[in-house]
């Protein structure tokens, strides 16, 4: 991600942005995550977003950044996501905007509460379902660390029906 190592594209916003959330949402902790690195670029998406996924994860990364006037730049302009689709992305980028701001606060059920309403639209967003996956991650984190277990048993079991994962089973094993 950093830009004097690889040019930053509007794809590492993508990627880099889903990485480091993810490290964050698993407390995986070992040193300071480079979220300055996606800056430009988050803004670069901000001034001009072009299409929903690139748009969510620069929420991401500004909400990380905890730049509230990039946010709102954004969020403002995500109305020009819809280019004739329905519906519109607006609301789920709006609830990943709350859900990040709350995840790097340490309120987790806020971030659970941000993400539960538009659990089922995050395809509205495009990227692959492996792309999306990330927000999905925030809620099961959400609600893991909102004390909300039978919630998490069973958005980890209807994800372990998917595709299996060792970290997952144990992960519901854990939650008891």
């Amino acid at each position: 991600m950093a830009p004097d190592a690889v040019p930053v594209t509007l794809g590492a916003v993508d990627d880099g942005a889903s990485l480091l959330w993810r490290w964050h949402l698993y407390d995986l902790g070992g040193w300071e995550l480079p979220w300055s690195e996606l800056r430009d670029v988050a803004h670069e998406v901000a001034e001009m977003p072009a299409t929903p996924l690139p748009a969510a994860c620069a929420v991401v990364a500004l909400a990380a950044l905890g730049d509230d006037d990039g946010l709102t730049t954004l969020l403002s302009n995500a109305d020009r996501l819809a280019g004739g689709g329905t519906p519109p992305p607006a609301r789920v980028l709006h609830a990943v905007a709350e859900a990040a701001r709350a995840s790097f606060a340490g309120a987790w059920t806020e971030v659970a509460d941000a993400l539960l309403p538009v659990r089922g639209q995050f395809g509205q967003i495009g990227g692959s379902r492996a792309q999306r996956e990330v927000f999905e991650d925030a809620l099961l984190y959400g609600l893991i660390r909102g004390n909300r277990a039978e919630e998490a048993r069973v958005l980890l079991t209807e994800r372990l029906d998917r595709r299996p994962s060792t970290r997952e089973s144990q992960l519901l094993a854990s939650l008891g």
